[in-house]
């Protein structure tokens, strides 16, 4: 299906003024995201940047973010994404393990923690960039540079970012994510939903999370707009539904607890008119959270999803129309099936089919998994396995964890 880089430039080909990302403070067009997400490839590679090297971005929610990370995957760079929220501590854990060759910074981010700063001073990186704000890239001289091709080739097994997840045992996991799992369920995804360059997303996951992705690649994806929250008042009493409101939100990536933040802060009378999707993930959905939900937002169709960071996106879904939750007999609403190129199985302790109601391990059959974890391939083997039922060393599972019925 391609990268999304190409889709990106086509957008900006077709329709370089639609507006791509907007936040508080600026809106890019298509044209602007491809041409200076292009001027920091070119910065990169000429810095020394290779293909499948690591690159760091310390970064906030801002609209200048999404450039950052499409002009790393157009260097064919793999991104990093540092969360200023989180300890400096665990974001040199990561470090340490990523080992990145080149480093992002972004000018309106928060200070950065002495301990950062010292690991940063002293790490080998190849080539580090200063992201501008739009006003500044659309002032300077240095910004504007000439377009020059980039001899760089994407393919799906090319490596896009590095996430790490905690995992039970508290350690950072890196989990290698390839560009074909992050692209292959957009095509079907805007088919099923009807999405087009008209909607506009809401980018309300974390950092470090990946629905953020889903937030920003998707809306990329079918030329719609990423609508940027202000961070520091989300969780302020009715201003979330507000926004969402006044920004004309028309798909919403949420957790269950996202979902409770909105609803449970929403102003009295607050409708939600133009909200027609939302995609929950990360946790239980129970029929409660989507029937307060519909109180502002009485026309969306729910879908709940389900997928992990080895999984890349998530990976299975159960659409619920307006109405349709009132007919699940069960409080917690289930995940429903496998996406295309996706089968779910339930394995017993024995590694056996669970039969019907039995308690077992959920699995992820697909070709659109991970690649595995950094540099810990004992892992990565009792995690990725091989089909039992074919013995196909390339018809690969994921051990979840998670148990279902």
């Amino acid at each position: 299906y391609g990268s999304l880089p190409e889709a990106v430039a086509l957008h900006a080909a077709k329709a370089p003024a639609r507006p791509a990302v907007r936040d508080a403070h600026e809106q890019w067009s298509y044209g602007e995201l491809d041409a200076y997400s292009g001027a920091l490839a070119r910065r990169l590679v000429a810095g020394g940047l290779r293909p499948g090297d690591v690159v760091a971005i310390y970064a906030e929610r801002r609209a200048a973010l999404v450039a950052a990370l499409l002009g790393v995957l157009k260097a064919g760079g793999a991104f990093l994404l540092l969360d200023p929220d989180y300890p400096a501590r665990r974001l040199i854990d990561y470090l340490d393990a990523a080992r990145p060759r080149g480093w992002i910074g972004m000018r309106s981010a928060a200070e950065m923690p002495a301990e950062l700063a010292a690991w940063l001073a002293g790490a080998e990186i190849a080539c580090r960039v200063e992201m501008p704000d739009l006003a500044r890239v659309r002032s300077s001289a240095e910004w504007q540079e000439p377009e020059a091709p980039l001899d760089v080739r994407i393919g799906p097994d090319s490596l896009a970012c590095v996430s790490f997840t905690s995992g039970s045992s508290g350690r950072p996991k890196g989990v290698l994510c390839r560009h074909g799992s992050l692209t292959h369920f957009l095509p079907w995804q805007q088919q099923t939903f009807g999405l087009t360059g008209a909607d506009r997303f809401s980018a309300l996951s974390g950092l470090s999370h990946d629905p953020l992705q889903r937030d920003i690649f998707t809306a990329l994806w079918v030329g719609a707009t990423v609508c940027v929250p202000d961070s520091s008042q989300i969780f302020t009493p009715f201003w979330l539904a507000d926004w969402m409101r006044d920004e004309g939100i028309t798909f919403a990536h949420l957790t269950p607890g996202m979902g409770r933040v909105l609803t449970d802060t929403a102003r009295p009378g607050v409708e939600l008119k133009a909200l027609r999707h939302t995609f929950f993930v990360g946790d239980k959905l129970t029929r409660s959270d989507v029937a307060n939900l519909r109180r502002i937002a009485p026309g969306v169709t729910v879908t709940n999803s389900y997928g992990a960071t080895e999984t890349q996106r998530a990976v299975a879904y159960a659409i619920f129309p307006p109405g349709s939750e009132e007919e699940q007999p069960l409080a917690i609403l289930p995940i429903g099936r496998g996406m295309p190129d996706v089968q779910l199985l339930i394995l017993t302790e024995q590694g056996k089919l669970a039969g019907i109601g039995e308690l077992g391990e959920i699995h992820v059959r697909s070709p659109h998994l991970a690649l595995g974890y950094l540099d810990d391939e004992e892992l990565t083997s009792e995690r990725f396995l091989i089909n039992p039922f074919t013995g196909d060393p390339s018809d690969r599972i994921y051990r979840t964890g998670d148990l279902g019925r």
